[in-house]
């Protein structure tokens, strides 16, 4: 697992199918990385802390976000989404699901502001 680190070392698969070496190109996200990094395709995704600013537009500085990273062009973007940290450092239930061409996730109701995202009148789950 990495963790607490400022940059990502992505792998880019830019050789032929069956290829012995691959490229490891660092990325200075300029984020502390905070659970796991997920990849598919030419994309990665992982979650920063907020640390002191909000990033997902709710009144707290306290929430995990999730970020993507294009790696064809190397953009960064925030999704602008909190996760449940817990999720996303878990193995067994990832907050996050990639393809080339998709993204899936979890979002926190609790820590994007109290809002009830799937409309059942509670803000207790992740969505």
């Amino acid at each position: 697992m990495i963790t607490h680190l400022g940059f990502v070392c992505l792998a880019l698969a830019l050789a032929p199918s069956g290829a012995q070496n691959l490229g490891l190109v660092p990325y200075n996200t300029r984020l502390e990385i905070s659970g796991k990094i997920w990849n598919s395709g030419s994309w990665s995704a992982f979650c920063a802390d907020e640390q002191d600013r909000s990033l997902n537009g709710d009144a707290d500085t306290d929430d995990t976000i999730l970020f993507l990273v294009d790696t064809q062009n190397f953009r960064l973007t925030s999704v602008g989404l909190a996760i449940d940290y817990p999720t996303a450092s878990s193995d067994e239930r990832p907050p996050v699901a990639l393809s080339p061409t998709a993204i899936a996730l979890q979002v926190s109701e609790r820590d994007q502001g109290n809002v009830d995202l799937n409309k059942d009148t509670r803000v207790e789950g992740n969505v």
